[in-house]
């Protein structure tokens, strides 16, 4: 037959005016007592320095540099041909090469033949005149190569100008495309910066939105615990009825008997009877 045993087990007495007194104080301090979300701002905010940053390569992305801007007037002239022939020292330096020639002309070409004709006795002859239109028009040809030489050579130099203008301009022109990527920057910036006011704001609206669930949750933390109960447990009982006894030794004996062998009925017999008795 088994038997039902109860035990009853409790905190020290000692300890239990603590325990509820703890729980007393924390039904008041979680179920009681709102949160409340730290009310000043949440970030840093923004630097003089970075706020100065800012507001010039917003001007530079808008308005450019005055370097940009006389680069950008110097390739549009070049490549226009706004130079060419627009040198105003060019006619100087023709007009000083080309005195040069002339006196050259006057003050030993001409008067060399003249002198030789002279004193050949041939002067005003027919050979003379020939001469002298044959030292014309190499004067003229001088003076036409030299033009040739500082007009031509300054419009080669300034569309050789043109078409190297033409392809910094190219380099130039990605070059510009940074103003248009300060400006993305300064935005960029500027977004981060309303984003950390934004999620302040949406941080403070969700500190709240589960507060009692989180009131009860912490309060069940604090009275969750192992604080004794009652418990029981049931075993079987040594004490079974007598022919029950009987009937199970006998058959251990009669077992017993049969292992002693022979002597006809008398072994087993004996060993049921040492069986009842064991029963």
């Amino acid at each position: 037959m088994a038997e039902t045993t109860s035990s009853n087990t409790a905190p020290w007495v000692e300890q239990q005016p603590y325990l509820t007194s703890g729980f007393e104080r924390t039904d008041e301090s979680y179920l009681g007592a709102p949160k409340q979300y730290f009310q000043g701002q949440t970030y840093a905010g923004a630097a003089p320095e970075s706020t100065q940053s800012i507001d010039q390569l917003r001007n530079l992305a808008n308005q450019g540099s005055a370097v940009s801007s006389n680069t950008n007037t110097l390739f549009n002239n070049t490549i226009q041909g706004n130079y060419l022939n627009n040198n105003p020292y060019l006619d100087t330096t023709y007009n000083n090469a080309a005195d040069a020639v002339r006196r050259n002309y006057q003050n030993i070409t001409q008067p060399g033949t003249q002198a030789q004709f002279s004193n050949a006795g041939r002067y005003g002859s027919r050979w003379h005149d020939k001469q002298n239109a044959t030292n014309q028009a190499e004067l003229g040809s001088t003076l036409g190569n030299l033009a040739n030489t500082v007009y031509g050579g300054n419009y080669n130099q300034e569309r050789a100008r043109q078409q190297q203008m033409m392809n910094a301009a190219q380099q130039q022109a990605q070059f510009e495309t940074l103003n248009a990527e300060r400006l993305g920057q300064v935005g960029a910036y500027q977004e981060g910066r309303d984003s950390l006011g934004i999620q302040e704001s949406m941080n403070k609206w969700d500190y709240g939105q589960n507060e009692k669930q989180d009131q009860l949750d912490r309060y069940l933390a604090r009275i969750t615990g192992n604080y004794g109960g009652v418990s029981s447990t049931r075993s079987p009982s040594n004490n079974g009825s007598g022919f029950q006894g009987a009937i199970g030794g006998g058959l251990m004996g009669y077992a017993a008997g049969n292992a002693l062998g022979g002597y006809g009925g008398y072994g087993a017999a004996a060993g049921a009877a040492l069986g009842g008795l064991l029963g």
